[in-house]
């Protein structure tokens, strides 16, 4: 699985969260989206390491928001696991 990949995956689930007025709070939308934000940046800079390091501390500061983005992040590509990401990803470096 390529950065690419896995970038377009966080994209699709970035529109899908941002249309989905029912389901979050305006606060809580607005905080995934900037989290969402923050990781394709870190993606699109084909910076694998730092993106790992960006998704512990949104894990350790932001957890509920993390586990939203992660869980759609992971139906979106297929992944049971972190591990299984960081392992696709790990193959791209």
């Amino acid at each position: 699985m390529s950065v690419d990949t896995v970038n377009q995956a966080l994209t699709k689930v970035r529109i899908r969260l941002a249309l989905n007025d029912a389901a979050f709070s305006r606060c809580a939308r607005i905080k995934m989206l900037e989290i969402m934000g923050v990781l394709r940046y870190w993606l699109m800079k084909d910076n694998v390491p730092d993106f790992n390091i960006v998704v512990n501390n949104y894990m350790r500061n932001e957890p509920d928001c993390m586990d939203i983005i992660l869980d759609e992040l992971f139906q979106e590509l297929g992944c049971k696991t972190r591990e299984d990401l960081d392992a696709a990803l790990a193959l791209t470096v």
